[in-house]
């Protein structure tokens, strides 16, 4: 538990019960607020200038990196509002704010059970400058966090693991509504975590790892759920994802992904997925169009696996990603970028980039996501186009739900 600048010794208790997809966080913490000691008094009253609600949220006003250490209503950096955060706190921002936090004084420390809630990827960005990491999640002891709504980019760890972000071991990271994007690391260039991953609703794209690991390296436990990873890479393993057992031995199941688009990663081995001595379970996702030492028709360009890759249906693949089940979807390389996905990377509405699928495309109308509401983009889902017939739930294979653009509604001319 941190000491604040303005330590008070009344308390007040708030539970923060904050559930998002496979994760569920749940914190405790004793918030202080308006008081402060000084030397040879009890407790001396001020007026309240920390920049804190009543709910335990620190609102971030100011661009700047690092700040003057002091969180007020006057200044509060994202460093300052993380250093006084505590167990069950959010971290926000001011509504106006919005452009690049160009981080100063190295990578941002997150020891609490807290949330960081930007107010969209395409509104804030988190840049490293390519001269440290991001964000460590539990550097100093362990801690379960929430981080939605920013760009993360500019992560650089020539010597290190987890350019964007790191995730320690013991510690939980729940990644939602967010882009890790051109990070560079040894290993898990976007993302390093040897704790417990979930990563939902975003996009990690144009990660570069030198030894494995583009998008993502896990040696804990994994979920991906509605996200998109694409055109990360690796001069080892893994370009898009690589994953390992971290208890020695064979660990089972420790990765799962639904209703994702795993596309364009390139590595030498195992360009969109690279499982060491573990399993993995997919559904309703792509994983396809990942390349092997450049090649999409190598073997092992998709998956390669140390344990058994499952589907447990409506998966779409071209080989090897464990595509036998009766509802998959397989499909010959040449037709992936014409009757399933376009190949750019692109905002299609939603603060993040997806690959939009083609429309009456193969994938369109033929997967399942039972209990979602909305893809990536956060448009609702399913969608049933009826000029293509229904696989089951009219749900379409991947994180994005095709849908025709707005009607435009005629108007008087000006």
């Amino acid at each position: 538990m941190k000491t604040t600048p303005h330590a008070s010794r009344v308390y007040r208790e708030v539970r923060i019960d904050r559930c998002l997809s496979a994760v569920c966080l749940v914190a405790t913490a004793s918030i202080a607020i308006g008081c402060r000691d000084t030397i040879g008094s009890a407790v001396t009253p001020v007026s309240p200038t920390l920049n804190v609600s009543v709910d335990g949220g620190w609102v971030v006003n100011s661009l700047a990196d690092p700040g003057d250490g002091e969180c007020t209503n006057s200044e509060c950096t994202l460093r300052e509002a993380l250093a006084v955060a505590q167990d069950g706190d959010r971290v926000t921002f001011k509504g106006n704010l919005s452009g690049t936090i160009a981080l100063m004084a190295g990578e941002l420390s997150i020891d609490e059970d807290v949330s960081v809630v930007g107010p969209g990827a395409d509104v804030i960005t988190v840049n490293g400058q390519n001269a440290s990491r991001v964000f460590h999640v539990g550097p100093a002891a362990p801690a379960s966090a929430t981080i939605s709504g920013l760009t993360i980019t500019g992560g650089n760890e020539p010597g290190g693991v987890g350019g964007g972000i790191r995730v320690g071991a013991g510690s939980t990271l729940a990644v939602a509504g967010s882009e890790v994007i051109d990070n560079a690391a040894i290993r898990g260039a976007g993302i390093h975590s040897a704790g417990t991953l979930a990563v939902v609703g975003t996009t990690i794209a144009s990660n570069d790892a030198t030894s494995g690991g583009g998008g993502i390296y896990s040696n804990g436990h994994l979920a991906v759920n509605t996200s998109t990873i694409s055109g990360n890479t690796s001069a080892g393993a893994g370009g898009a994802i690589y994953a390992e057992c971290n208890q020695g031995g064979f660990c089972g199941i420790i990765v799962s992904m639904r209703s994702s688009t795993i596309t364009l990663n390139n590595a030498v081995l195992g360009g969109g997925l690279y499982l060491f001595s573990n399993d993995a379970t997919l559904r309703n996702t792509i994983i396809a169009g990942n390349q092997t030492q450049g090649d999409p028709l190598a073997p092992g360009a998709n998956c390669v696996a140390g344990g058994t890759i499952a589907s447990t249906g409506y998966t779409l693949s071209i080989s090897g990603c464990g595509t036998s089940h009766p509802t998959d979807v397989v499909v010959p390389f040449a037709d992936l970028f014409t009757l399933v996905l376009e190949p750019a990377l692109a905002y299609n509405g939603g603060g993040v980039r997806t690959h939009a699928l083609i429309e009456r495309g193969l994938a369109v109308d033929a997967g399942s996501c039972p209990g979602e509401r909305v893809d990536q983009r956060v448009f609702p889902r399913p969608y049933d186009d009826l000029s293509v017939p229904n696989a089951l739930d009219a749900c379409d294979i991947g994180s994005f739900e095709w849908q025709p653009a707005p009607a435009k509604t005629k108007g008087p001319k000006p």
